[in-house]
C-alpha cells in the first residue's frame, strides 16, 4: 500500500528544507516516511487493527476512511469534537513523528570514523530538541483524539486495543 503522507505534508512548525523532487532530502525523507508511517501505525492502532485498516482503505470502507480522512464525533463526555484525520497537511499526527524521526536522525552524520556534526558557517549551531518536543508533544495530542474517537466506535472497531504503547507520552 502506497504511504498516506508525503514531502508535501512536511510544511509550518514541521517544515523540512529541501524535501521536493530528486535530492538527497527528498529521497531521504521518502526513506524516513515508508518506514516510520507503518511503524506508527501499528504501534497506535495494534497489528491487527492496522491490517484491517490498510484492507479497509483498499476496500473504501467508510469506517477506516475517516481515521484516515477525519471525521466529527461526539466523545464519551458527549462534547462534540474533530478527528482531523492522519493525513491533513499541517495536522497530521504522523508527519509529526516522522519529523521527529528525521530530526533525530539529522543530529549527526555517520562517517568512517563514527558520528560528527558539521560546522556552522556563518552561524551558531542551535538545537533542535525545542521543535522536536513540540512536534512530539502535539502528536500525542492528536493520538489521543484518535483514540478517544476509536473509543467511541468500539463496536465498529472491535480489535483496537487502546492508548498503552507509544507514541502517547507527552515529552
Amino acid at each position: 500500500m502506497p504511504n498516506l503522507i508525503s514531502s508535501a505534508n512536511f510544511v509550518g512548525d514541521v517544515m523540512l528544507p529541501n524535501v521536493v523532487g530528486t535530492t538527497p532530502q527528498a529521497t531521504q525523507l521518502t526513506t524516513f516516511i515508508t518506514k516510520h508511517e507503518h511503524r506508527y501505525l501499528k504501534d497506535i492502532l495494534g497489528v491487527e487493527m492496522y491490517e484491517l485498516f490498510q484492507a479497509g482503505l483498499i476496500a473504501q470502507d467508510t469506517d477506516y476512511t475517516e481515521i484516515r480522512d477525519g471525521a466529527t464525533f461526539t466523545d464519551r463526555s458527549g462534547i462534540v469534537r474533530e478527528w482531523l484525520g492522519l493525513i491533513g497537511v499541517g495536522t497530521s499526527p504522523i508527519t509529526n513523528y516522522v519529523y521527529y524521526q528525521v530530526m533525530k536522525y539529522s543530529v549527526s552524520q555517520t562517517q568512517g570514523v563514527g558520528e560528527s556534526m558539521s560546522a556552522v558557517e556563518n552561524g551558531t549551531r542551535a538545537s533542535s530538541s525545542v521543535k522536536m518536543v513540540d512536534a512530539w508533544n502535539q502528536m500525542v495530542e492528536w493520538n489521543r483524539t484518535l483514540h478517544e474517537y476509536l473509543m467511541v466506535h468500539q463496536a465498529t472497531f472491535t480489535t483496537y486495543i487502546g492508548i498503552n504503547y507509544p507514541p502517547t507520552e507527552l515529552y
